[in-house]
């Protein structure tokens, strides 16, 4: 299975690549790296400390960066190839690719428009066991994944200062664990509204969604929403919004009509120095609440959001272009896992997802520092009505991350790094009880830029994990000192 899915991946981006080469105004740039790293672990597999077992293990990893932006068609890809050596364990040595890669062919200039994205990394699948944010780790938890899509997309000017924007995309998600679901995916989006450049004050926008997920065994999930939203400016950058439509009902898994009405009513302002929006409604699943604003003073950034949408797993990561893969992505920067056992890889569960998130930036003249939160709950929605069973709705997961940069020279960098995730599920044998997992990693990490295309550097790092369960009780420490040569 991962053969199959890595030549999917390698015959879309050959096959891309060879467009992009062949087409008119060819220019690109390409920058090739090799790190080598070495990495000293007293927990290599992530069990509780009395079975733990340290280890070293010898990183190579190759990577190549592509971009190329012609007149008829722009191209990049993003490979990274992992070999992992463990000094005294070989039977864990194991090698990985990741892959992504993107291209936009104009075929009519920005008119109309095809793009083509494909995705291919390392996965966790259960978020009731140990997750790793890397593949050092063999915790027994991860998996390849792979998302491919295509998507035309036509956009025009039309009278009366108005836009028209109407995109499809098809794609594919699968897995090379035979545990998880396959699934093909179809979303359109119908977009007819105010021109944003135009400077109007009265603006509306007429939009409606679907989406439909095949999966590989459960059966199909469509949902689909229709809106009309009207904005009125009164002064200064201020305007009170508006909006009517109607939905289908996500929790009636045989019927995806627009069946249930919706609204939503509140105010938004804007100026060179940040935003506001609020948004307050109904729908069929309840009061809802939206919100976002960002404010810049000086060398500070702040920004808060919170929203309440129906979805999958898959539907979130679609609908967030990518960037919930459920992936732990590197270490230096820990992103929240799966926070239950109905939002996992594959998983056909629909739920109701609340999701809050704050973010703090500072930058001064040699450093910054970064702090974001979120709070992310996913209230169930499939539940059994066969057997009269709604499952529990207190799923979710909340942290911090903090990081701090300090530029010390010309050549030397200092990062420090700390990180908080609570996550409470519901276990899967019984689904009534629940487990309560923390996470604590903390970091330090030194670079020295030994010449142009040269650097080295050094990370500590030490995690620790304390939950209900016995598995999910451990403790680590890492060390590891990295080279590497770009070309």
């Amino acid at each position: 299975m991962s053969e199959i899915c890595f030549r999917r991946v390698w015959f879309l981006a050959i096959t891309i690549f060879g467009m992009a080469c062949s087409s008119v105004g060819f220019a690109a740039e390409t920058q090739i790296d090799l790190e080598l790293e070495e990495i000293y672990s007293t927990n290599i597999t992530l069990v509780p400390d009395d079975i733990a077992f340290s280890d070293f293990v010898t990183r190579i990893s190759p990577s190549l960066l592509y971009t190329k932006d012609g007149r008829v068609i722009d191209f990049s890809v993003d490979y990274n190839y992992e070999i992992f050596i463990y000094a005294n364990n070989s039977d864990l040595n194991q090698d990985f690719h990741q892959l992504d890669t993107t291209a936009l062919a104009h075929v009519i200039g920005d008119e109309l428009t095809v793009s083509g994205q494909a995705i291919y990394t390392q996965v966790n699948i259960d978020p009731t066991r140990p997750p790793s944010d890397s593949n050092i780790s063999v915790t027994g938890n991860r998996s390849n994944g792979l998302y491919w899509g295509i998507t035309p997309q036509w956009q025009r000017q039309l009278p009366l200062k108005s836009i028209v924007d109407v995109n499809y995309t098809f794609g594919r998600i699968s897995y090379d664990d035979p545990g998880i679901q396959e699934l093909d995916t179809q979303t359109l989006a119908f977009s007819l509204a105010s021109d944003p450049k135009a400077g109007l004050s009265t603006t509306y926008e007429l939009n409606y969604n679907y989406w439909f997920f095949d999966y590989e065994t459960t059966g199909s999930i469509r949902d689909q929403n229709l809106y009309f939203s009207l904005g009125q400016e009164i002064g200064y950058g201020f305007s009170l919004v508006g909006l009517v439509g109607l939905d289908s009902d996500f929790t009636d898994p045989d019927n995806s009509t627009l069946s249930e009405g919706r609204w939503e009513v509140g105010f938004e302002s804007a100026d060179e120095d940040g935003h506001l929006r609020a948004m307050i409604g109904r729908r069929y699943f309840g009061t809802v609440l939206r919100f976002s604003a960002g404010r810049t003073f000086a060398d500070w950034y702040f920004s808060a959001s919170y929203l309440e949408e129906p979805g999958t797993s898959e539907s979130v990561f679609l609908q967030t272009g990518g960037t919930e893969l459920p992936t732990e992505g590197d270490s230096s920067s820990p992103e929240p896992p799966p926070p239950s056992t109905i939002d996992r890889p594959g998983s056909a569960a629909r739920f109701l997802r609340k999701r809050l998130d704050g973010i703090v930036q500072w930058e001064g003249r040699r450093s910054e520092i970064n702090f974001t939160t979120w709070w992310d709950q996913r209230d169930n929605l499939s539940g059994n009505p066969d057997a009269g069973i709604d499952l529990p709705a207190d799923d979710e997961s909340v942290g911090a991350i903090l990081s701090y940069e300090w530029e010390i020279g010309g050549h030397t960098t200092a990062s420090l790094t700390s990180s908080w995730i609570r996550r409470k599920f519901t276990e899967a044998d019984d689904q009534t009880t629940f487990d309560e997992i923390d996470n604590w990693q903390f970091g330090a990490g030194v670079s020295y830029l030994l010449g142009l295309k040269t650097s080295l550097g050094s990370v500590l790092t030490y995690r620790k994990s304390r939950g209900d369960a016995t598995g999910d009780n451990y403790t680590e420490f890492q060390a590891a000192i990295n080279l590497t040569r770009s070309f």
